[in-house]
């Protein structure tokens, strides 16, 4: 009862204002939400582009040439499904201990997909005469194994995320003026979140000039 009581009492916009008032405040809001949303996007991708880069930089500098320790792939045939299917994105992490069971995003030297990444499941792990570790690879919509070994240096990593239809959204942006539009909303966002903010200070600057 006094949760109910509390929520009554709380108003997200003052219910005294005028229609075109309370109007404005939900825009307001909204806008809010959208931006917030929109940086906290952007600081993420660039957080992700630090430490892409900072670990590429310090492979380098240290002679150790690795894969970066993260991928982003988009699934292009369903191969993988229902696991995986067309458009998904995932993300991949650089891992020194794979398992059987593992997803994998690999370089492939398979004749029919060479040079292509392939992201399959690991069935197999074989040690060749030499010892180096080899692994066998399967889609689960695939009735045959890879013909291909997969050699440990060919691989990306393994799959950590996948986001639905990711490629979809990848696909829109990769065109030149939807790319201006994502850029400049954020700035349209704070221009207008600026002017509502401006217009409510000197609306309280108003009231405080009138009450003198």
């Amino acid at each position: 009862m006094i949760v109910q009581n509390i929520k009554r009492n709380i108003h997200l916009i003052d219910p005294s204002l005028p229609f075109k008032e309370k109007v404005k405040y939900f825009c307001f809001f909204i806008l809010r939400a959208l931006l917030i949303s929109v940086l906290l996007f952007l600081f993420g991708f660039l957080l992700l582009g630090i430490v892409y880069f900072g670990d590429y930089f310090i492979n380098v500098k240290s002679g150790n040439y690795k894969n970066p320790m993260f991928s982003a792939f988009i699934i292009v045939s369903n191969s993988m499904y229902p696991t995986l299917k067309i458009n998904d994105g995932i993300f991949v992490h650089r891992e020194d201990n794979l398992k059987l069971g593992d997803i994998i995003t690999f370089d492939s030297i398979n004749e029919d997909t060479y040079g292509m990444d392939i992201t399959h499941r690991i069935v197999r792990k074989e040690t060749l005469e030499n010892g180096t570790v080899v692994y066998r690879t399967k889609g689960d919509n695939n009735e045959l194994e890879d013909t291909a070994i997969v050699p440990f240096d060919n691989i990306f990593g393994k799959v950590i995320l996948k986001i639905a239809n990711l490629g979809v959204f990848r696909n829109f942006i990769i065109k030149p003026y939807n790319m201006f539009i994502i850029l400049l909303l954020p700035l349209v966002l704070i221009a207008i979140s600026i002017y509502f903010i401006s217009n409510k200070i000197n609306k309280i600057r108003k009231e405080e000039i009138e009450i003198l």
